[in-house]
């Protein structure tokens, strides 16, 4: 399970809040929500790159917009330099579409070099589609390989929209493992 303490521990004033379109949020549902429908989805799978080389493919939040599926804008909101090989974290702003729809959403992306990128959706950021996202990314040296696992956890904040991707997220894992190991084909040249 993906620890919520990084990403809820955090205060107003360590983050900003952008103005979003939302084609969710037209709809104006209640949140019917109990507090526990949380699913949880892990994939791994060893791939022959180095842990270095994934991990920086991974932490370059700007441009999953290219390859990960589902991922329709990805961007750093966090001004000036950012150094992806030290520790610390940085504000993303996300979008997800599917079938239409689209909904973006500010994300705090919490970099651990070489061991993990954590991905989390921030309650703080106002989003009428999640109640929870978190993300995380592993990476274990295996032999002269590396295991990328994919941890992904998540609640809506309303029944209909978890109706509508129930089918939708149970493949959502292994496609990202997919697309994060067909683009280190291309950024690592194997």
């Amino acid at each position: 399970m993906i620890s919520a303490k990084r990403c809820t521990n955090l205060s107003r004033k360590n983050v900003s809040t952008i103005q979003t379109r939302s084609l969710f949020g037209g709809f104006g549902l209640p949140d019917f929500s109990t507090g526990n429908e949380n699913e949880f989805y892990k994939e791994s799978k060893v791939l022959p790159y180095a842990q270095r080389d994934l991990y920086n493919l991974v932490a370059n939040v700007n441009e999953y917009k290219h390859f990960v599926p589902y991922c329709t804008h990805s961007r750093i909101l966090t001004k000036g330099p950012i150094d992806l090989q030290k520790s610390g974290a940085v504000e993303a702003e996300l979008g997800v579409g599917f079938q239409g729809f689209e909904e973006r959403y500010n994300s705090i992306v919490t970099l651990d070099p070489y061991k993990s990128v954590t991905v989390c959706f921030h309650i703080l950021f106002h989003t009428p589609l999640f109640k929870t996202l978190q993300t995380k990314y592993t990476f274990t040296p295996k032999a002269q390989h590396t295991e990328l696992a994919i941890e992904l956890e998540y609640a809506f904040a309303n029944p209909l929209y978890a109706t509508l991707s129930s089918t939708f997220f149970s493949g959502v894992s292994a496609q990202m493992v997919k697309a994060f190991e067909e683009r280190a084909k291309i950024i690592c040249n194997r």
